[in-house]
């Protein structure tokens, strides 16, 4: 199995993709490819891989039939692009989501301390 992706075949199965209306098979699997390689930049735990190549994943299928060929000669780009903003919205979610739970606990460790100085009731 090939472990890289070329651009220009890349474009190839994108138009083919778009003749037929549904990505192909050869088109997925550079998908696969192209996001594991970038999900390899970030230091992740293999449950957050698997997010991470979800959401990836979930975005170049749906914007995979925007691409325009006409307007653009490289591809690679432009699908390692929409795959990095995925990762990173990814990322963001999951950043987010500490500072919630931190604060919450924060805000709980507070509320007993000011209970037992009898400041709040």
């Amino acid at each position: 199995m090939v472990k890289y992706v070329n651009g220009d075949e890349l474009r190839y199965q994108v138009l083919i993709s778009n003749g037929k209306g549904y990505p192909t098979k050869e088109l997925d699997q550079m998908f696969d490819i192209l996001i594991d390689s970038l999900i390899l930049k970030f230091y992740l735990s293999e449950i957050d891989k698997c997010v991470y190549r979800r959401n990836s994943k979930r975005l170049l299928n749906d914007w995979w039939k925007h691409y325009n060929c006409d307007k653009y000669n490289d591809t690679l780009p432009y699908f390692s692009e929409i795959t990095k903003r995925a990762i990173q919205s990814t990322r963001n979610m999951f950043d987010r989501a500490k500072r919630d739970y931190y604060n919450e606990e924060l805000m709980k460790l507070r509320t007993t301390k000011l209970r037992k100085l009898n400041i709040l009731k």
